[in-house]
């Protein structure tokens, strides 16, 4: 009996995480932001490391007493192919080089994974601004 509930316990456990890792690769949204890069950068523990950035959007918000910049935090997928992921990290650092203001398309997930980004938000590509999407 006590085997029983074991067995219907795990079941449960396992449907429930690869229920949680479906939705979590599902897109919740995409589309493209407008801005200038101003950060790029490499981040986490050995094995774990993803490519992290920012992209300033102009303008200002007010954030308590004082204004600041309208920054978004994004992330580069780590599952995304080495090869495209490295000129997807070049582009991004030419752009930030250059100050070349960029559209950038995203995919927004469901849920964040660390091992993944630490955002929910993957940048998938990036061009200059006023260039068409091919």
């Amino acid at each position: 009996m006590k085997g029983k509930y074991i067995a219907i316990a795990t079941v449960i456990v396992g449907l429930t995480a690869a229920g949680t890792c479906a939705v979590g690769n599902m897109d919740y949204s995409n589309g493209s932001r407008t801005g200038t890069v101003v950060k790029i950068s490499r981040k986490g523990f050995k094995g774990f490391k993803t490519w992290e950035g920012q992209l300033a959007l102009g303008g200002a918000t007010r954030q308590g007493p004082s204004a600041g910049t309208n920054l978004w935090d994004f992330s580069i997928d780590s599952l995304m192919d080495d090869a495209k992921e490295e000129e997807l990290v070049g582009k991004l650092k030419g752009a930030m080089d250059e100050g070349t203001p960029v559209v950038v398309d995203y995919d927004e997930k469901y849920f964040q994974f660390d091992v993944r980004g630490d955002t929910k938000y993957f940048v998938t590509d990036m061009r200059p601004q006023g260039k068409k999407k091919p």
